[in-house]
């Protein structure tokens, strides 16, 4: 196959090999775009990795001291910590679900961990930050703190909501989003191993019928 035409001009030619250049032009640059974008992805996923596990070790080395900090003040000074079911994260949820009365009554006493809360929970919003804007890998800090996190925010659910009025949604608003994302997870995991265990319940029963005389 020729490439030059010898019954066109030189004008003819060059117009159509130049067009067969830009056309190999195109190709090899989607190629480099393609590895590109590969290599940016791959990149990407090992920074967000690298990060989710800084995140992590910053949570065991840091938080779960202070908490722990948190849990000893509170045995020294004979505190107990309100055991509430965790709905709404504001001060109307739990005035509603207490009593304005017994409310004032537990934030008073309250009062003298607080100093020691806000530092857990500001730590607390600062790692979770990372997750909620798609910084780093959520999934790979959930498998190596997801349920501690879920349970310490449960076991200070009064103290977090305490500091957040009805229309406030942004004071730890990522801690929050990330409490529900990563208790939805585990919830749903619980009923699916709740589903296979009643599978494998239901399996193990021999289902037995007793047929009239006659009928066998």
């Amino acid at each position: 196959m020729e490439i030059i035409d010898n019954s066109k001009s030189l004008i003819e030619n060059l117009y159509f090999i130049s067009g067969i250049l830009i056309l190999i032009t195109i190709v090899i640059g989607l190629v480099q775009l393609h590895y590109t974008k590969k290599t940016l992805k791959t990149n990407s996923k090992r920074d967000a990795a690298t990060l989710a596990a800084k995140q992590v070790e910053i949570y065991m080395n840091r938080v779960i001291p202070m908490q722990n900090k948190l849990f000893h003040f509170e045995i020294k000074e004979k505190l107990d910590r309100p055991k509430l079911k965790v709905e709404d994260f504001n001060t109307k949820s739990l005035i509603e679900s207490l009593g304005n009365e017994k409310y004032l009554e537990m934030i008073t006493e309250r009062v003298k961990v607080m100093p020691l809360t806000l530092n857990i929970f500001n730590s607390m919003e600062a790692f979770s930050v990372y997750f909620i804007k798609e910084v780093a890998d959520e999934e790979i800090a959930f498998s190596s703190v997801g349920r501690t996190f879920t349970k310490s925010v449960e076991n200070l659910y009064f103290d977090l909501a305490s500091c957040r009025e009805s229309n406030d949604s942004k004071s730890f608003q990522n801690l929050v989003e990330l409490y529900t994302l990563w208790k939805n997870r585990l919830s749903k995991e619980k009923l699916k191993n709740d589903k296979i265990e009643l599978s494998e319940q239901l399996k193990a029963i021999e289902s037995i019928s007793i047929k009239p005389i006659g009928t066998k």
